[in-house]
């Protein structure tokens, strides 16, 4: 193929043993590009980083001999699976077995849950007073909860002893293997590890998405570097992914021609990229209204529980077949849990929480009737699919939608269902984009104006300030904004969008906020 003078800028760099970063918008051939540099030095090999096993092995499929995929879990693996006893588990009713015994409450709980998973995603490599400190001071609801159910509560000195209880007890094989730690354990050991290894060039997709602990094993492995990433894209700060991009001096390409989007689903996405992101590259040489067709048609949604309901409401059973994204049980479990709740509540029939995750059953200990129970999940616990999902229940029979699900899900279909979070690494000829995602507006103006009596210029300064989109919670509001670009760019040739939310930020420019901050504060007070 004939490179795009990106790509030879790329290859002339590479080829002159420059460590690079390369900031790859969509849709824009980084895979083609990363096969190119593979294919250019074929007497060097190669090990890739991908971000998830489905990437990993796309990239295994297309890459040369000389380049080994993976990702960085399963890298970790090779390497630990002789001294770490194994079966992995991501439930968060695991870690509820291991402090049953220190009579702990469910915030109590949350509270070590999460600092010891933080830790594991940290470039940190000890449990003492100044890392915990530093764990809780980086995170906006693990402040919150130190401060109203912690500091008072649990001495300094029983947190660090709780947390490396933990660490022990999972080293000691006396519960299963927790899916965050042994990432951490790699990293700890990385040293002895080191001369087993044999590779000339690493290279690490998806950068965006990268943790603490991965950027440090990245940073101790002594290879040629190259670095891929759309900040842009960057979805998971809700998995510990940072945005350490300028920390980094290697030199810096882009990668910016368009091979999939049209004209119209382009223009959108720049107007984000121009006016929200303030980009100062944009999509170059589109390939006007052309792009290889696919026959594929995608429903996006923001939210399983808007899923559920679509399923309820608009999903015909006797004609329709469904390909959801993920699996049906995944996309049902928090749902069907609240359904099992519900049910315990309104019968008292305890089996129904046989099956129900340690972590739940502490919530429902500390409440006794239903009503209790919502106020907790609304005020106490940050998980909106929690919340979501109760109320769902309420109105809906979840184990009759369930079985629907069931029956209507259809691999072979060329109709797609999904969340925008899992339909990030597809395209489909046609993408519809449904109504359930988040008013940025809205968002602003109830944390800031109505919560911590922020002026509307205030809000505009600070919104419009990159020193203050990596910070909490203004990362939170960014990352939504990345998902609503991430949503319009799956689309090749036809994007509707009926998302009123994301229409809003597509018109928006730094002349016109303060007008629509003023609009929808104005339709929330005729609401209220």
């Amino acid at each position: 193929m004939e490179l795009t003078k990106e790509q030879q800028a790329i290859l002339t760099s590479f080829l002159k043993w420059d460590n690079l970063r390369i900031n790859a918008f969509a849709w824009t051939w980084k895979t083609t590009t990363l096969k190119m540099l593979a294919n250019s030095t074929k007497d060097k090999k190669f090990l890739v980083l991908a971000f998830n096993k489905k990437v990993a092995d796309e990239l295994t499929r297309q890459f040369p001999m000389n380049a080994n995929a993976f990702t960085t879990h399963s890298f970790a693996l090779k390497f630990i699976r002789d001294r770490i006893k194994f079966k992995v588990s991501w439930d968060k009713s695991l870690l509820p077995a291991i402090i049953e015994e220190f009579w702990v409450t469910y915030e109590q709980w949350w509270f070590l849950y999460k600092t010891f998973i933080d830790y594991c995603n940290s470039s940190l490599i000890s449990i003492n007073i100044l890392n915990v400190n530093r764990l809780i001071q980086a995170e906006e609801k693990l402040k919150i909860v130190f401060k109203k159910h912690i500091k008072w509560k649990l001495w300094f000195t029983r947190i660090l002893h709780i947390l490396n209880q933990i660490q022990v007890k999972i080293l000691n094989w006396d519960i299963e293997m927790f899916h965050w730690f042994y990432l951490k354990y790699f990293q700890l050991h990385l040293d002895e590890f080191l001369p087993l290894m044999n590779y000339d060039i690493i290279m690490l997709d998806e950068w965006q998405d990268t943790n603490e602990v991965t950027i440090d094993i990245f940073n101790r492995l002594q290879w040629q570097k190259v670095i891929v990433w759309d900040s842009h894209q960057s979805i998971y700060w809700w998995r510990w992914a940072v945005d350490a991009m300028e920390k980094f001096d290697y030199k810096l390409h882009y990668l910016s021609t368009s091979f999939r989007i049209n004209t119209d689903t382009a223009k959108k996405a720049d107007n984000i990229l121009k006016h929200i992101k303030l980009e100062k590259n944009k999509f170059k040489e589109f390939f006007k209204d052309w792009a290889p067709s696919n026959k594929k048609a995608c429903m996006i949604f923001r939210t399983n529980t808007w899923i559920i309901r679509h399923i309820a409401y608009n999903v015909d059973e006797t004609l329709d077949k469904i390909h959801f994204t993920r699996d049906v049980k995944d996309i049902f479990k928090m749902a069907l849990d609240m359904e099992k709740v519900k049910r315990y509540y309104s019968t008292g029939d305890a089996d129904q929480l046989t099956r129900l995750p340690k972590w739940i059953l502490l919530i429902i200990d500390e409440n006794d009737t239903a009503d209790k129970f919502e106020k907790f999940i609304t005020t106490n616990v940050y998980d909106s699919e929690m919340v979501g999902s109760w109320k769902l229940s309420k109105d809906l029979n979840i184990f009759t939608l369930y079985y629907k699900a069931l029956k209507v899900s259809a691999k072979y279909s060329n109709y797609y269902i999904s969340t925008a979070h899992s339909v990030k690494w597809l395209e489909f000829d046609e993408v519809i984009i449904e109504n359930d995602f988040a008013s940025i507006f809205k968002i602003l103006i109830e944390w800031f104006i109505w919560e911590l009596w922020y002026s509307k210029w205030k809000v505009k300064r600070m919104f419009f300030d990159k020193s203050q989109r990596s910070k909490s919670p203004m990362i939170q509001i960014m990352e939504e904004i990345n998902l609503m670009y991430v949503a319009i760019t799956r689309a090749i040739k036809t994007l509707d969008i009926k998302s009123k939310a994301i229409e809003e930020i597509i018109d928006t420019t730094a002349d016109n906020f303060l007008t629509k901050l003023q609009d929808v504060e104005s339709s929330m007070e005729e609401k209220a």
